[in-house]
Formats: structure tokens, sequence, C-alpha cells
């Protein structure tokens, strides 16, 4: 039997997280959407942290993160009309072992 114990610093995980999604090749629109979708690129960068508990047999993570920077270039025909919006995103992830 496994013994509990008080929760302690070494249980509790904090770590600064960041990421970035973004796309390296050209969008090229189809005859089926009469050449009318034209993305090419989008960049997004994020930064922001992440909590993590270790309760034993389970763990549980949560990254929050907050969108610093965000462009997309394209859009339908004509001037550049891409937009990308900018936010927050909320992850969560739990591992239980068996």
């Amino acid at each position: 039997m496994q013994q509990k114990h008080a929760p302690t610093a070494e249980d509790l995980a904090r770590h600064p997280s960041m990421h970035r999604i973004g796309q390296v090749s050209n969008d090229k629109s189809s005859a089926f959407y009469h050449n009318a979708i034209n993305v090419n690129r989008y960049n997004l960068f994020a930064i922001g942290g992440l909590v993590g508990y270790d309760f034993g047999r389970a763990t549980v993570n949560l990254w929050a993160t907050k969108d610093i920077t965000a462009s997309a270039s394209g859009g339908p025909t004509g001037p550049n009309k891409a937009t990308i919006l900018k936010g927050y995103k909320v992850f969560a992830n739990l591992c239980c072992r068996f």
C-alpha cells in the first residue's frame, strides 16, 4: 500500500512555455474554389506558463499561453485581406499509471 503524504514543492512543477505555429510554403488555390482562396503563409508566436502536479498515480499538466505576434499574407483575390486572430489558449493533460 502506498503511503499518502502532504504535497511538497517537488510535486508541483512550474515552467515557462512558448510555442510557434507557422506555414513554410505558400498555398495555391484550385479550380474547385475558382482560384479564390489564397492564404499564402501565416505565423503565430505565443508565450505563457506550465503548471503541473504529480498525484502519485496521476499527473496533471496545464498550459496557458497568450499570442504575442500573429501575421498572415494572401487572402481572397485582390488586395491582401488575410487575417489571423490573437488570443489566449489553454491546454490540459492528464496521465494515469495503470
